[in-house]
């Protein structure tokens, strides 16, 4: 499973995001939409988490905006 397809970035479940980052869950793989995990993030600490994972901070969805056009 991807962080992203488990949405608990964007319900800010820290916990259950670092558990499956732990495991190797890819906090990088694109929705239908071209959006990763960065893009559904509304908090400084889930920031922070994925970023410490090396999430792609300027990635760019298929309307072309990166993660930082949501918040």
């Amino acid at each position: 499973m991807c962080i992203r397809d488990s949405l608990c970035a964007k319900f800010n479940e820290l916990g259950i995001v670092r558990l499956l980052l732990e495991h190797g869950a890819p906090a990088n793989r694109p929705d239908g939409e071209g959006r990763i995990a960065l893009h559904y993030v509304r908090s400084p600490e889930m920031v922070e988490l994925l970023g410490a994972a090396d999430v792609a901070p300027n990635w760019v969805d298929r309307q072309g905006l990166s993660p930082i056009a949501y918040v």
